[in-house]
């Protein structure tokens, strides 16, 4: 609702006064609905997550000190991880689709929540080798629920305004936070399959003639797609995949991480010398050792120029 001070007063109000009481009403309710998703199914799929590796643990131990391979082990627990949790985001997204009946399509509601699976499970994967099994739980829940509600960008103290302004503080919610990625991606998808009028988007006919008229945008007076601005305003209803890219690499980044932490953890419980000694001795190791933290500096290179994209 527009103040009546809006509508009586003889001098014309700044249209980013008067957007702002129309927007917020459309787009207020769309951010806490996202942020309360990416929280409860975030938390709940990383948790799933942390079981994936933890419960098999004494198997673990007892195959890798009898000479099976872990990069088997670790590669078959991910395929399961993405089929099972993968699977279980999808559910969820078909439940919240069917209660709300957002106005995208339903392949990209989903490929959203695939990818809030993707990295939810991999720091569920990585907690389970760092922290110990009686901690796991409370250590897994707090870091997913701290970071999706503080560093989605849509709360104090980190708004999008602020990510989108400073490099340091994207590439840290953008890398920790999965909600970053999963609440954009959502309110953005449901935005640009407005029509015009809401200020969002613009016909095809207006962004041939206009080219540069999207710096006019309502995106801009939420602070969201900022780097695709000009793709978001184009309406469609077929979702925004902007984010998707930076959501899979991290997710990659970590599981790799996870892939090489799996080897140095608990080696005495695996039966194994020092890893030093292992690098030291066999050339081989020390060989795939190296390559593989080459790969993770790629990857996490890769996360970076992703998440600073212009």
């Amino acid at each position: 609702n527009i103040p009546f001070w809006y509508l009586v007063n003889d001098k014309t109000p700044p249209l980013k006064h008067v957007w702002a009481f129309t927007i917020n009403p459309i787009t207020g309710d769309l951010f806490e609905y996202a942020v309360q998703l990416s929280c409860i199914v975030g938390v709940l799929l990383s948790l799933a997550a942390t079981k994936t590796m933890s419960s098999k643990r004494l198997e673990f131990f007892r195959e890798s000190s009898s000479g099976y391979n872990v990069n088997a082990y670790f590669i078959a627990v991910n395929i399961l991880s993405i089929f099972e949790h993968g699977l279980q985001s999808m559910l969820a997204g078909i439940v919240t689709h069917i209660l709300r009946c957002p106005i995208s399509s339903l392949a990209g509601h989903l490929l959203n929540f695939f990818l809030l699976s993707w990295q939810c499970a991999a720091w569920g994967h990585l907690f389970s080798l760092i922290v110990p099994e009686q901690n796991l739980t409370l250590a897994c829940g707090l870091f997913m629920l701290i970071f999706n509600l503080l560093c989605c960008g849509v709360m104090s103290p980190v708004l999008y305004r602020d990510i989108y302004d400073k490099n340091w503080l994207a590439v840290i919610c953008g890398f920790f936070s999965p909600a970053r990625w999963f609440v954009e991606t959502l309110v953005v998808s449901e935005a640009r399959c407005l029509p015009e009028q809401y200020g969002f988007t613009r016909s095809i006919q207006i962004s041939q003639d206009n080219p540069t008229d999207y710096y006019y945008s309502a995106f801009n007076f939420i602070h969201v797609a900022q780097m695709d601005i000009e793709n978001a305003t184009k309406r469609s209803c077929d979702g925004w995949s902007f984010g998707h890219l930076s959501a899979f690499l991290v997710g990659a980044a970590v599981r790799w991480t996870s892939g090489l932490l799996i080897h140095v953890s608990d080696r005495r419980k695996q039966c194994k010398k020092n890893i030093r000694e292992e690098l030291f001795k066999n050339g081989k190791t020390l060989i795939e050792v190296t390559l593989s933290i080459f790969v993770l500096i790629g990857l996490y290179a890769a996360c970076v120029w992703s998440i600073l994209w212009r």
